[in-house]
């Protein structure tokens, strides 16, 4: 029996179905689960785009937007272990006919899901997202979703992306044309807060020529590594010519970690170097691959960037396959390194060679072919075989869906799973969907073990519109069942554990966190309060503390049964370092400025440390790069420099102060009469004391009155100027 309750909240569709007559996934590919049978058209998702994503449960979140009848809303359906659609929600962001366009959707780390789209407003595409938690609850994004970007500056915003933030949030990028085609980001937060930028979002990548088709993936740290096509060593279109692939980072805050304001060049060498696809390399850095047409192609190459920014392998990238690629995609081999599959028209050795067939590369963490120089086949059946999709599994394997037309003039879905060793499954694929008409455009994603979710777009309704289904395929090759059961061994939740490497420091200084977890977890995010990052999704990750203070630190590990958490409250004890000191000048003698803090002092001249110097005042000798390290009494420190030019730096040259130390008077001579000549006594921070005309080679003054300390006598007329020091006792 079929129960159907329908909320309806002005535009929002919240759908919840109960269906005791699906008790698990079919197994027949002739079946599948229908997400919608409305019609809709050849946009029912963008391919190119991420439009599922797991649901932490054994099920999936899928995206899609309906274009059956303008203005084109956005679905989100959630479908879980067993294949029962839970819910559905719809979002219209307004009723301009233009519509919505390129949904893409990221799991949100609890269950739900963010996505994001773009919406024509009558006059510009502007960037519009939602995140919906587990029960189909919009957390935020309302009846329309939440503006992204939607300045008035002017232009359209389209092809957005998304990666997680860490948290509950996402970071989104996308291409817009406000003056030229440029790349620009927005932070949002797991409560819908949005930062980094304005309305217009913040701008990534801004030069007088095109840069487009971004894409993204998390640093691990709270923050996102950007790449795109970009066009400022060549023309533009109709007729594109050397286009370029580069790169940038941003933290957290949306600062540039690496990139500065125009990215830094991954690949820049001749001809057209287009499309990028990325993923994390799992070590803050990332792995990117891309159609280049520099071998006469289009082929594949690929690089490796690191955390910091350095290009890890060849320059300019790694050869993968030197011609007739397309539609490439990538999945992490779990070891630092990637497979790659992208569908080919003149296939392998003794293959369909004229169709399209899909083939797949292995490349290790130094970017070294692990497999043969022309890949391995996935797919070389008659027809075409077309537009891969591809998810990495825990077992350090992957699943690759692709539509397939091998046994008629209509596609099919099929599948395949690799290792490291190449195919495991039947040769060219295991039947995922062979209904009626056609099916294509899969997408995948992991059931939580070692097996997958397809979703594609589905004509077998009418042969003529599209609508969407889904299927899930064990780790077996087999359909059905519940997903995430098969393949994947029974194992506990971890038990969370960590330890850091010190405890108890200075601030300005920073700690490695080492996970120590027991029961192989495979997920791992940190809380780090008062700490930057104050997020991290690595398992060892490395932070810094910059304030005074006592802080906790919290670690949730997970894996394929469960999860385990685990705080360590007042973990961190920071001691404040003493406020930065300023180097004062005074003639020939440098002086910090007075804080109750400071009880050690510290100089150091041109590089080289001056043992014995250690009071608050330092006597040069000319100009160089002069330094201070100053200590409170808890033992921490922080320094300070100045450097000095020799214009700066006056010797006493010969100038005579007698008797020094002074008691009640003090004879200055030494000096040579040049027109108007001046006297002038300075204390230790450069305060004017005493100041006389001078006419004859010798003056005797009157100090009684001064306080004992250090003084500071300057005799200066048109000729120069004579310096020295003496005490008043």
């Amino acid at each position: 029996m079929k129960k159907l309750i329908t909320f309806s909240i002005t535009i929002l569709f919240i759908t919840t179905l109960t269906n005791k007559s699906i008790a698990q996934w079919p197994s027949s590919p002739t079946v599948n689960v229908p997400m919608l049978t409305t019609a809709t058209d050849d946009q029912a998702g963008i391919w190119v785009k991420s439009t599922i994503c797991s649901d932490g449960a054994g099920g999936a979140i899928t995206c899609w937007c309906n274009t059956s009848a303008a203005p084109y809303p956005i679905s989100v359906a959630r479908v879980n272990n067993l294949g029962t659609v839970l819910w559905t929600v719809t979002f219209t962001s307004g009723a301009i006919s233009g519509g919505h366009w390129s949904p893409t959707i990221i799991s949100d780390n609890a269950g739900g899901a963010i996505a994001v789209w773009d919406w024509y407003n009558g006059t510009e595409n502007d960037i519009y997202g939602a995140r919906v938690g587990p029960n189909g609850n919009v957390i935020w994004g309302g009846t329309t979703g939440l503006a992204i970007a939607n300045g008035s500056t002017g232009g359209n915003k389209y092809e957005p992306v998304l990666c997680t933030d860490g948290g509950n949030g996402a970071i989104i990028t996308w291409g817009g044309n406000y003056t030229n085609v440029d790349i620009y980001a927005r932070h949002v937060s797991g409560t819908g807060t949005l930062s980094w930028g304005n309305a217009d979002g913040l701008h990534v990548c801004y030069t007088d020529s095109t840069q487009w088709h971004p894409v993204i993936v998390a640093d691990g740290a709270g923050g996102a590594i950007i790449a795109w096509e970009d066009w400022r060593n060549g023309t533009t279109k109709p007729s594109i010519t050397n286009s370029d692939i580069y790169a940038k980072r941003i933290d957290a805050s949306g600062a540039t970690v690496w990139g500065g304001s125009f990215g830094i060049p991954v690949c820049d060498t001749t001809f057209n170097q287009t499309y990028p696809v990325m993923i994390s390399d799992g070590a803050g850095g990332a792995i990117v691959a891309w159609l280049d047409s520099r071998t006469g192609g289009p082929g594949i190459y690929a690089q490796k960037i690191s955390s910091n920014g350095t290009m890890s392998w060849a320059s300019n990238g790694n050869l993968v396959r030197s011609t007739s690629c397309e539609n490439v995609r990538l999945a992490t081999d779990g070891s630092g390194g990637a497979y790659i599959v992208w569908n080919t028209n003149n296939g392998l050795p003794g293959t369909n060679a004229g169709s399209q067939n899909v083939v797949a590369q292995l490349v290790n963490a130094a970017g070294v072919l692990q497999w043969p120089t022309v890949g391995k086949s996935i797919s070389t059946a008659s027809g075409t075989q077309w537009r891969p999709d591809i998810i990495n599994t825990p077992d350090g394997g992957a699943i690759i869906a692709w539509g397939d037309y091998k046994n008629s003039t209509t596609s099919d879905i099929y599948a395949q799973k690799v290792d490291t060793a190449g195919p495991l499954w039947t040769v060219n694929g295991t039947q995922v969907s062979t209904a009626a008409c056609g099916q294509g455009r899969a997408n995948i994603t992991g059931d939580g073990c070692n097996g997958a979710i397809v979703t594609w777009m589905d004509q077998r309704g009418n042969c003529s519109t599209s609508d969407i289904y889904a299927q899930n395929i064990n780790a077996d090759s087999t359909l059905g069942g519940t997903s995430g059961s098969i393949g994947c061994p029974i194992v506990p939740p971890p038990h969370a554990a960590f330890q850091a490497d010190s405890t108890s420091f200075c601030a300005n200084n920073c700690a490695t966190f080492t996970d120590m977890s027991t029961g192989t977890p495979t997920s791992w995010l940190w809380t780090f309060q008062g700490g930057s990052p104050a997020t991290s999704t690595l398992q060892n990750p490395y932070v810094c503390y910059f304030t005074g203070g006592t802080f906790d630190v919290k670690l949730v590990v997970g894996n394929g049964g469960g999860k385990d958490s685990t705080t360590n409250s007042g973990l961190i004890h920071v001691t404040s370092a003493p406020p930065t000191p300023n180097i004062l000048v005074s003639f020939d003698t440098l002086k910090c400025t007075f804080d109750s803090s400071y009880v050690h002092y510290e100089w150091s001249a041109n590089g080289v440390h001056l043992p014995g110097d250690t009071l608050s005042y330092y006597i040069i000798s000319g100009g160089g790069n002069y330094s201070v390290v100053v200590t409170n009494s808890a033992g921490c420190s922080i320094a300070t420099g100045i450097v000095l030019g020799m214009q700066q730096f006056i010797p006493g040259s010969g100038l005579q102060m007698i008797p020094n130390p002074a008691i009640n008077e003090i004879i200055i001579k030494g000096y040579t009469l040049s027109g108007k000549n001046e006297i002038t006594i300075f204390n230790v921070i450069g305060e004017t004391i005493y100041t006389e005309e001078l006419n004859s080679p010798e003056k005797t003054i009157n100090c009684e009155k001064l306080p004992p300390g250090i003084y500071f006598l300057q005799v200066a007329n048109e000729r120069g100027r004579w310096t020295g020091r003496f005490a008043k006792e």
